[in-house]
């Protein structure tokens, strides 16, 4: 609501592939939007909030970094 991003303390994680990376991504979206309750429906509305998230390969280790 202040036009930045909420990053997790915990990040960048490294994951072993992809699925798991986008697996995490989903979970943890929810989490910070719904399940701890950080935001109320009209606080997602009007700010039109959403969930964001990468995963990057990295080829020196082939594993998928957010």
């Amino acid at each position: 609501m202040s036009g930045e991003c909420y990053t997790n303390k915990d990040y960048p994680k490294v994951f072993p592939d992809h699925h798991d990376c986008i697996r995490a991504g989903l979970s943890e979206s929810y989490e910070i939007i719904y399940a701890e309750g950080n935001f109320t429906k009209d606080e997602i509305n009007n700010s039109q909030l959403y969930p964001k998230f990468t995963c990057i390969p990295q080829k020196d280790e082939g594993k998928v970094v957010t």
